[in-house]
């Protein structure tokens, strides 16, 4: 049986807003090996279920909706922004990095999107790659920040 996995071609960064968790997420920004061995992982990948507060501009709209009739969240309809590089949004704390190579777990998929001139970079969307219920999502996203920490230890060993 094969395990060959899509690899993502170039490398991607996400922003990183510490307000948006719970947890101390600092760890993710220079992660070592032991992290992505980890039994649980921050939810750095996951988009934004629902609509965030605030008023006017600050509202934010959820990142992907589910499907109405089923409950899933569909390919093409939102899902977690990545840049091809690093400091695109100023008031972030940091970026997690996805080298060049990661595996990409196999209901997930990465789009590109388009340049976005203000930001001189590409926008790109991991999203499910066939109707997922939520926590399955989820746990595929997190596979995937698992992937990118491993990556990131085989890259800085030449590996």
């Amino acid at each position: 049986m094969s395990y060959d996995y899509e690899k993502t071609s170039i490398d991607l960064y996400r922003a990183i807003f510490k307000g948006n968790f719970t947890t101390d997420v600092s760890c993710y920004l220079k992660p070592d090996k032991d992290l992505a061995d980890a039994d649980s992982i921050a939810p750095i990948l996951h988009p934004t279920f629902s609509e965030l507060s605030g008023e006017g501009a600050l509202r934010r709209p959820p990142d992907i909706i589910a499907n109405p009739d089923t409950g899933m969240y569909d390919p093409d309809t939102g899902g977690t922004s990545v840049f091809n590089r690093p400091r695109v949004l100023r008031r972030a704390e940091g970026d997690f990095f996805i080298p060049s190579g990661t595996d990409i777990p196999p209901d997930l998929k990465v789009k590109k999107d388009s340049y976005n001139e203000r930001l001189k970079a590409t926008h790109y969307t991991i999203m499910p790659l066939k109707p997922m219920f939520k926590e399955s999502l989820m746990g595929q996203l997190d596979n995937f920040v698992r992937n990118a920490i491993r990556r990131q230890y085989e890259k800085a060993r030449g590996l």
